[in-house]
């Protein structure tokens, strides 16, 4: 153990300066330190000097700090294709967004998995995966650029890493984009999805109990409990009628992974509208 105040009188002393003398401070006569330790630091393996993993020197020798990486907004990672962050209030959970062709884009549901969210959790720093789910947060009102097509091993270091078909679309669906209304409550009525700015109704044409399990899987209201189709139950909708002949194999997270002709396309009339019971 070294006593810092008896170093320094050690080092005056050996400079023949006596602890009782005064003189004028001049700049060739105060003293300095060079103290053991930690001396310098880095950050190594990556593209540029403003990011990478965390090394410090001791004394002659360079180690890690439990192997961290630091990204600085000065690097050129900073915005590269693959940076990932979660919109929530918590530091490691909320809504996925990613950063491609310089723009930040929310994911799509029905592109993503449990394999992919692992690499996201390792990326952020975040231990491992809890859970994943499909936001409720998205709202018709504001669209966001999206991104769907990632495949990842789920071994991957960084989103970056996954291969990815980066198939993009303007207007990013979450689960409040169809909606059941009629019956009082959030999981039965008359089902209505939102396109173009408009709410519209889904003719029940072809429609059965597969596409009825997806509309409920897709609200988080369970499972089908009834393939409705009595507009009596729920009443007529109004507006555009955006699907027809909508075929689900009933596996699917979302009704838009579902084959249809086509938005707009139909030869229905509003007392066709499709309803749906959920458990």
């Amino acid at each position: 153990d070294i006593n810092l105040p008896d170093l320094l009188m050690d080092l005056i002393c050996a400079l023949g300066v006596s602890s009782s003398h005064n003189s004028n401070c001049t700049s060739d006569k105060t003293v300095g330190l060079i103290c053991s330790g930690y001396t310098d630091l880095k950050l190594v393996n990556s593209l540029d000097s403003c990011s990478g993993r965390v090394e410090l020197q001791y004394l002659s020798e360079w180690g890690t700090v439990r192997d961290v990486g630091v990204i600085c907004s000065g690097s050129s990672l900073a915005f590269h294709d693959g940076l990932v962050r979660l919109s929530g209030e918590r530091q490691c959970e909320g809504e996925v967004e990613v950063f491609i062709h310089q723009v930040w884009r929310r994911v799509l549901l029905d592109s993503w998995s449990l394999t992919e969210s692992s690499v996201v959790c390792r990326q952020l720093g975040c231990g491992s995966v809890l859970n994943f789910y499909g936001s409720s947060s998205s709202s018709p009102e504001h669209s966001h650029e999206c991104v769907t097509g990632f495949q990842c091993s789920g071994s991957e270091a960084h989103l970056g890493n996954c291969s990815s078909t980066q198939q993009l679309s303007i207007t990013c669906l979450g689960h409040r984009s169809i909606r059941l209304v009629g019956s009082g409550g959030d999981c039965a009525g008359r089902l209505e999805v939102f396109h173009s700015g408009s709410w519209g109704t889904v003719c029940d044409d072809s429609w059965d109990i597969k596409d009825a399990h997806v509309v409920c899987r897709q609200l988080q209201c369970g499972v089908a409990l009834s393939n409705q189709q009595v507009p009596a139950w729920f009443g007529p909708g109004s507006g555009p009628i955006w699907l027809d002949e909508v075929e689900c194999k009933g596996n699917e997270t979302s009704l838009w992974s579902c084959s249809s002709p086509g938005w707009g396309k139909h030869d229905c009339q509003h007392k066709e509208d499709v309803g749906v019971m959920c458990s």
